[in-house]
């Protein structure tokens, strides 16, 4: 799993490197080979975890030693990326990473709220990225950006719970304004009586990212000219 993990880094790191599917799956392919598992050994475990969470809470606090353990003994900034992504990029992610949900779950919600610091520009990106352990029957999500002039944008969409692996929702901030705040959501509903795990939560922000594509697809900007501004001088 550390390992599952580092390659993930990578791909992120070196995103130029890893523009295809091939590229990446390759990649993970690499390190099932080295371990003598295959794809589906591997997915077939995280099935038990997700129905024997306390173990795999366990096993996840393990993986997060061994990482920190490597990246002491690198002693490098470049050994930062098995946690985060380094350089422009980085994780802000500031909540738990795991999440269970089953029909007496008080909440069906994943929620947060980040207020702007010295860190951020405008341009900024922001890349919300899941996994589902164990699928709920239907998911959606949405990221919000609030700007200084009161105007708000947003993407929203479906999440796809057939799909093994990470998904993923990405927010283009306005590169005109100053975002006061960044927000989102993840709604599940969970199948019958089988629990839902979320896991490999984390929001990465990256510093005007373009597309491979070279077009990008939101736009969504809701303007209010009669806005006033509470913290202004008067």
């Amino acid at each position: 799993m550390a390992d599952v993990r580092i390659a993930g880094a990578v791909v992120s790191v070196n995103a130029s490197d890893y523009r295809g599917p091939a590229a990446k799956e390759a990649l993970k392919q690499e390190v099932f080979r080295v371990h003598g598992v295959t794809e589906a050994q591997y997915d077939s475990s995280l099935v038990w975890y997700g129905h024997n969470i306390g173990v795999y809470q366990e096993v996840t606090d393990r993986c997060i030693e061994i990482l920190e353990q490597r990246a002491r003994e690198a002693g490098s900034a470049a050994a930062s990326a098995v946690m985060s992504v380094a350089g422009d990029s980085v994780d802000v992610w500031d909540a738990p990473r795991l999440f269970s949900f089953s029909n007496n779950s008080p909440t069906k919600y994943i929620t947060f709220a980040l207020d702007a610091d010295r860190n951020w520009e405008p341009g900024d990106v922001y890349t919300w990225h899941i996994r589902f352990l164990l699928a709920p029957e239907t998911a959606h999500w949405q990221l919000v950006a609030e700007y200084d002039d009161g105007a708000v944008e947003s993407q929203s969409g479906t999440l796809h719970i057939s799909q093994q692996g990470r998904q993923e929702i990405m927010l283009f901030c306005d590169s005109t304004r100053e975002a006061r705040s960044i927000s989102g959501w993840l709604e599940v509903t969970p199948a019958g009586n089988r629990p839902v795990v979320v896991d490999s939560v984390g929001l990465i922000r990256r510093r005007r990212y373009i597309p491979t594509s070279g077009y990008r697809l939101q736009r969504r900007i809701v303007p209010r000219p009669d806005y006033v501004d509470s913290t202004a001088v008067r």
